[in-house]
């Protein structure tokens, strides 16, 4: 082998990939303690519908973080390796 830097480390691409999964799972938002059936105003199904489009919406970009935390992991592994067979 011969000397030279290695430019890339495994282990800060998974140390990074996981503080982002890890975010993934500090945005989730908590169900709603209590759920008004009886209420008629406009405003009470509004609520309910932005707030089941606020949990869709959380769900999509806590699963685009896990994936790009993956990818971010894959990517690390691939320059380490390629690295190495320099």
């Amino acid at each position: 082998m011969s000397d030279r830097t290695i430019l890339s480390e495994v282990t800060d691409a998974e140390r990074r990939a996981t503080r982002i999964s890890n975010a993934a799972t500090e945005i989730q938002i908590p169900n709603l303690s209590s759920t008004d059936e009886q209420s008629t105003i406009t405003a009470n199904g509004s609520s309910k519908r932005a707030y089941t489009f606020s949990q869709s919406t959380n769900a999509n970009v806590s699963e685009a973080l896990v994936t790009a935390s993956g990818n971010i992991t894959a990517a690390g592994e691939s320059f380490e390796n390629w690295d190495n067979s320099q």
